[in-house]
């Protein structure tokens, strides 16, 4: 399986439930945008390490682990994706966008954090590289 197909995710972290959108706005108002949408229907672990490999990300130590010369120094291609705990559904997303992130060579790291400390304390302040986060809103897209 290709942990970064939809409909697998769907499947393995929704259990079924729900659809795949390919923009911000709910799909039933005019508003949506269900063309133009080519770039995020396909996975392409071999086109994104070439990507990579072009903007100097490889891995020169053979770990399994995307680096690059920074200031004289490697670095490791590696950040922190967080999300609070007590959601099974945004757990089993991070486990699988961890895994897709770790076929191409780039190493995550995740956090669990308590709702208050996770929203007060990194969401509110900027405090994060990445976040599993979902937000409930109307069908109304002028919000």
């Amino acid at each position: 399986m290709q942990v970064n197909d939809r409909a697998q995710l769907l499947v393995d972290a929704g259990y079924g439930a729900g659809g795949r959108v390919t923009c911000n706005v709910l799909p039933a108002p005019d508003a949506y945008a269900s063309t133009n949408n080519d770039w995020c229907k396909t996975q392409d672990v071999e086109g994104a390490k070439a990507l990579l490999a072009e903007a100097g990300w490889k891995d020169s130590n053979s770990d399994g682990t995307l680096d690059r010369m920074i200031d004289g120094e490697r670095v490791d291609f590696e950040f922190t994706i967080i999300t609070n705990n007590g959601n099974d559904l945004r757990k089993a997303i991070l486990a699988i966008a961890q895994d897709a992130w770790k076929q191409i060579g780039i190493d995550v790291h995740t956090d669990l954090l308590e709702w208050s400390v996770f929203i007060q304390e990194r969401v509110n302040k900027l405090d994060f590289d990445a976040l599993i986060l979902g937000w409930s809103m109307g069908i109304d897209p002028d919000l």
